[in-house]
């Protein structure tokens, strides 16, 4: 696939890997002196394992993801006083930020509903708006989904560093991707 993509001059390499094959692309282009301007790995950049594997020729890899641990959203500090409790590490990895986004939303739920039924609980999504680690004002339609969302993230000086949106931003976009370093 690495080979392909350079042979046909790409610009942009989207990679939607799982871990290893992700390790894996990353090497390969390296090796070839594969630069594309963008490198796009959905999932396998945001895991703290990504850094450690590759070093340096990690960074400047755009991702996007549902919850970061500097989003200026309410719990988001209770996320990552829990990641410094139990882990110690300073924020909560976006795995750990993603299980506790879920459990919130449901135990919010449950909470408002006054039940566990789960017609009450999704009767009580439908109808209130959430302030959540994810955004504030959360709705949830018929479906008991809430409105499509994501933000965008590049593997920036060894961390997973929020892009967009703008007013969370904790740096800014490197594009285009310098080229391997020796």
């Amino acid at each position: 696939m690495v080979s392909r993509a350079k042979g046909k001059g790409a610009e942009i390499l989207c990679c939607l890997s799982f871990f290893d094959d992700a390790i894996m692309i990353m090497r390969a282009a390296k090796a070839m002196n594969y630069n594309p301007k963008l490198i796009f790995q959905q999932t396998a950049s945001i895991l703290p394992a990504w850094m450690k594997e590759l070093g340096e020729d990690g960074n400047y890899v755009a991702n996007s993801t549902f919850w970061h641990p500097l989003l200026p959203f309410p719990g988001n500090s209770a996320i990552n006083e829990g990641a410094k409790a139990r882990s110690g590490i300073p924020f909560g990895p976006l795995f750990f930020g993603f299980g506790y986004c879920w459990m919130k939303t449901l135990g919010l739920a449950v909470q408002g509903a006054g039940t566990l039924d789960n017609s009450k609980i999704r009767d009580h999504l439908r109808s209130n708006k959430f302030d959540l680690p994810y955004g504030r004002e959360i709705s949830f339609d018929k479906r008991g989904l809430p409105p499509p969302f994501c933000f965008k993230t590049q593997t920036t000086r060894g961390r997973v560093e929020l892009l967009w949106p703008r007013e969370a931003a904790t740096t800014k976009w490197v594009y285009p991707r310098p080229a391997w370093s020796k």
